[in-house]
């Protein structure tokens, strides 16, 4: 069973398909669904010309299957959730994967492709120090590198950006 809090449209906001209006299917307490095929059923309703369908959850256990439906239906999805879980078995069944950096956490980081993301938030100057190792310690990884900001500060933006500008493939929100 699968519990999907809501399915909705909106402008991806980060990554490869920044500015990419898309389907997205946030998983958590709502409606439950004891099939897959019957989720699948209502993400087909609202799914957009494009045919991207992003899956937004906090760990991807029990996704698996959505998502070869999802792919079945030639739909493009992309996941996005944390690193605190192990990948699973299914991981490059998605088109695309962003995964959350924890520090610490079990998901094989150096499985992901060229074309999936790993990204880092970044909540004050006491995380730069840490964003650099970050950057350092995942120099090969051939995806793409995302910095989440979340403050507005003009000093923290400035100085990961210095940071940032030392390595290919990094991205800043």
């Amino acid at each position: 069973m699968i519990s999907i809090e809501k399915i909705y449209h909106d402008i991806r906001a980060e990554g490869f398909n920044a500015g990419t209006p898309m389907t997205f299917v946030k998983v958590g307490f709502g409606s439950d669904y004891e099939k897959a095929e019957d989720l699948v059923s209502d993400i087909m309703k609202l799914v957009m010309s494009n045919r991207w369908v992003c899956v937004v959850a906090e760990e991807a256990t029990g996704l698996g299957t959505l998502i070869k439906d999802l792919r079945t239906c030639q739909l493009r999805t992309e996941v996005c959730c944390s690193g605190t879980f192990k990948d699973p078995g299914w991981l490059h069944s998605a088109d695309r994967w962003c995964i959350d950096h924890v520090e610490g956490g079990t998901f094989n980081y150096l499985a992901l492709r060229g074309n999936d993301m790993l990204r880092f938030t970044i909540n004050g100057l006491e995380d730069l120090p840490a964003l650099s190792e970050y950057l350092k310690d995942f120099f090969l990884l051939t995806g793409l590198k995302i910095i989440k900001l979340t403050s507005s500060s003009k000093e923290l933006r400035r100085q990961a950006i210095q940071i940032a500008g030392k390595f290919d493939k990094v991205r800043i929100y």
